[in-house]
């Protein structure tokens, strides 16, 4: 499933890809949300409508979710929706041990990982001079 958005000043395209993983033995799927959340607003209305899609597909699974990304959540009512969406999802955050993400004004407020129904056992990041985002390698298993 890939949810497009745009950028309301600049029109640049945002997406979210979600993508169901059968998983071995189960029923169910695991459901992957792969983010980049829309940045340049004047408000919350576009960005909020953006993660209020991800919570309206992402609501009626049943089985695990992890969602990730690019959250763009430099105020706090950016990051107020951001805890809405976890709110309804049951998401937790995954802790990043030694934690070199990306970083505005000494907050993370890019890249994160959340989860429902998962164990993360690591998550790490590492600094890169080839982007403005650090990679993230995160490892979980399903309860």
């Amino acid at each position: 499933c890939t949810l497009r958005a745009y950028e309301p000043l600049l029109g640049i395209p945002k997406a979210v890809l979600i993508t169901h993983y059968g998983l071995a033995g189960r029923d169910d799927t695991l459901a992957v949300a792969n983010l980049h959340a829309i940045n340049f607003t004047l408000g919350v209305d576009a960005y909020r409508a953006q993660l209020e899609a991800v919570a309206g597909i992402l609501s009626a699974h049943r089985g695990p979710i992890v969602v990730a990304g690019d959250f763009n959540t430099w105020n706090n009512e950016r990051e107020a929706a951001v805890q809405a969406l976890a709110a309804k999802l049951s998401l937790v955050p995954a802790v990043f041990a030694g934690d070199a993400r990306t970083r505005f004004m000494g907050d993370h407020i890019f890249d994160r990982v959340y989860g429902r129904g998962v164990e993360f056992i690591t998550a790490t990041a590492w600094s890169v001079n080839s982007s403005d985002h650090n990679p993230l390698l995160v490892s979980f298993r399903i309860r």
